[in-house]
C-alpha cells in the first residue's frame, strides 16, 4: 500500500524508516512470490536494517484464525466480537457471504477523509 507496485518507492519507505532515531523493524505482509519486493527485502537487509517479509503459511494460519461468519444465523453473529464479524466468510477476508463485503467499510467515520480511493475507502 505504500508503493503502488513500484519497487524503489518500497525501498525509499524503508531506507527513510531508517533513520528515524528508534530504527524501526520493517515488516512487508501480504506480498506474495512478487520477485521484486522480495528483493527490495534482501537488499534492506543487506545493508543491516531489519526487514522481515511475512511467511506466506503464516499468513494462512492467521486468516483461518479468524472466525467464520458463513453458515451462521445474524443473531450468532451478533454474539461475536464486534470486529470479527463479518470479517471472514468462508475462505474469503472481507467479501463473500453473510455481510463481509457489504459490512466491509463503515462510511460514516470517514465519509471525507483526505486521500480516500475507490480501493481504501475507509472503516
Amino acid at each position: 500500500m505504500t508503493d503502488g507496485n513500484k519497487y524503489h518507492k518500497m525501498a525509499q519507505y524503508f531506507l527513510r524508516a531508517s533513520i528515524q532515531p528508534h530504527q524501526p523493524v520493517l515488516v512487508a505482509i501480504q506480498i506474495g512470490r512478487d520477485p521484486g519486493r522480495v528483493e527490495v527485502i534482501r537488499q534492506m537487509e543487506g545493508l543491516g536494517l531489519a526487514a522481515f517479509l511475512q511467511d506466506d503459511i503464516e499468513l494462512k494460519n492467521m486468516i483461518a484464525a479468524i472466525p467464520d461468519t458463513l453458515g451462521l444465523s445474524d443473531e450468532e453473529i451478533s454474539l461475536m466480537p464486534q470486529f470479527v464479524r463479518n470479517f471472514r466468510c468462508g475462505e474469503q477476508i472481507e467479501n463473500g457471504d453473510p455481510g463481509c463485503k457489504d459490512l466491509k467499510f463503515n462510511m460514516s467515520l470517514c465519509t471525507d477523509r483526505r486521500f480516500r480511493t475507490s480501493w481504501h475507502p475507509g472503516w
